[in-house]
């Protein structure tokens, strides 16, 4: 068996995707709000792993993947295929930027977040560098393929995440929700996930830490990803 990781579920193959299973998605893929059934955009799919798992979380949920990568987009349709869900996620191989389609239920993406600058081989820069999706083209096509009752969730560094809201304010998406993500009780705020909508409202905003004072996985950790990881 290639090499990835085994959830409880499904397995992800993640050798030659551009983008590996890592904590961000599976925190947003646990963390994110799943309508019952429905439609859902996963924006840079990567291994497929978002995909995956809200196939899983919503058992009348269809994904619609997308992926600038032609190589991950074999490694997702492959872990589709492979999948328990494989006539609920379609990968495409397709730019957000031309995505036509009828409004989504649910918006999910772990997007790029680093200025264009450092030198790495083209597939990878284009996956985790701002030369393919700003964040203001981020937040200009979430609003435009968001259904009027959907949410959009992503994961974000601190900075790029302050940065997107005020971007997500002028399509008109409000933060709904805010979880503040350190790796260990008072460390300083590493990343945030936040979820959006159309109406404005006072949101939720909370936080986690990753690890515990003995380095092991939290509780609140624990509990959050119970549904995906193998020993919790």
């Amino acid at each position: 068996m290639s090499g990835g990781f085994r959830f409880k579920q499904f397995f992800v193959a993640h050798d030659n995707a551009t983008m590996k299973v890592g904590t961000d998605s599976i925190l947003l893929g646990s963390w994110a709000e799943v309508p019952d059934s429905g439609r859902c955009l996963d924006i840079g799919t990567g291994s497929g792993i978002l995909a995956l798992m809200l196939a899983q979380r919503s058992a009348n949920l269809c994904v619609t993947a997308l992926e600038l990568d032609e190589v991950s987009v074999q490694v997702a349709r492959q872990n589709t295929l492979n999948s328990p869900w494989p006539a609920r996620i379609e990968v495409l191989h397709e730019r957000l930027q031309s995505h036509e389609a009828l409004q989504y239920d649910c918006i999910v993406a772990n997007p790029p977040y680093f200025p264009a600058a450092a030198e790495h081989a083209q597939h990878q820069h284009m996956a985790r560098h701002q030369v393919g999706l700003s964040l203001h083209e981020l937040a200009h096509h979430v609003g435009r393929l968001l259904a009027v009752d959907g949410i959009f969730s992503l994961v974000l560094p601190l900075t790029q995440g302050d940065e997107f809201i005020a971007q997500a304010l002028h399509q008109g998406l409000h933060v709904q929700r805010r979880l503040n993500i350190s790796a260990t009780s008072g460390s300083e705020i590493r990343r945030v996930l936040v979820s959006f909508g159309r109406a404005a409202c006072d949101p939720v905003i909370q936080s986690l830490h990753i690890y515990d004072e003995n380095r092991q996985y939290s509780a609140a950790f624990r509990q959050l990803c119970r549904a995906f990881y193998l020993n919790f």
